[in-house]
């Protein structure tokens, strides 16, 4: 596993937050409801996430 090091707030809305991380992998962390969240991973910006 890598440490997040280089990343930057891409966009935000009330349901999620999007990092852009090493500028050209996308992290998206979405808000279900209180204490559960899903994260996708966007590699090289195409999809390569799962929920968690």
């Amino acid at each position: 596993m890598k440490t997040l090091k280089n990343w930057t707030l891409n966009q935000h809305t009330d349901h999620f937050v999007e990092l852009k991380v090493d500028n050209r992998h996308l992290l998206r962390i979405f808000v279900l409801q209180a204490g559960l969240m899903r994260v996708l991973l966007k590699r090289d910006q195409r999809r390569a996430g799962r929920a968690v």
